[in-house]
């Protein structure tokens, strides 16, 4: 797997049309800024052949990551940790949409998913985001995976009585 550590820029000049896989790594200490270098590198690579992003420590506008998401419908396995992102990704990989071929979902091959230490997640999003992809409505079922893996919250947060038990039994979940 290709390995990019603290080099934002220089991620958006990779071309690379078998890339299967890229895991995008800051600092612990200081978060790398993304703001159009990974969309950059999605656009001039071959985006059907993703399979697996991996982001940690990188602070990414919910838009950017969501612009960037929306071109990989291959995507299998997404994994955020330490990043700047919020519910409003969850909200979007939660809710499908109407499109000319009836419902779509954002990432729809979406099989596996860890979210751990995202300071802008809560409980509730996750929660919701398991809930619509592992329960999803009648004329989903048949051809959404349901997604497994896992999830950690910052220390500073509490789950109220029963969301650690939505999250952690809704699917395969793990902390």
């Amino acid at each position: 797997m290709p390995y990019i550590k603290h080099s934002p820029d220089f991620i958006g000049h990779i071309r690379a049309p078998r890339l299967e896989s890229i895991e995008v790594r800051g600092n612990s200490s200081k978060n790398m800024e993304m703001t159009t270098s990974l969309g950059d590198m999605i656009e001039g690579s071959a985006p059907s052949a993703l399979r697996s992003l991996s982001m940690h420590f990188v602070d990414v506008a919910d838009e950017n990551i969501i612009w960037c998401l929306k071109r990989l419908p291959s995507l299998e396995t997404l994994r955020i940790g330490s990043c700047s992102v919020s519910d409003g990704v969850l909200q979007a990989l939660a809710t499908p949409t109407s499109g000319e071929k009836g419902t779509e979902w954002l990432l729809p091959r979406l099989t596996e998913m860890e979210l751990v230490e995202n300071p802008g997640m809560t409980p509730d999003g996750v929660v919701e985001l398991i809930r619509s992809r592992n329960d999803p409505p009648a004329c989903d079922a048949l051809t959404l995976p349901r997604v497994k893996g896992r999830v950690v919250f910052c220390k500073t947060v509490e789950l109220k009585e029963g969301e650690d038990h939505a999250i952690y039994s809704s699917g395969d979940f793990s902390r």
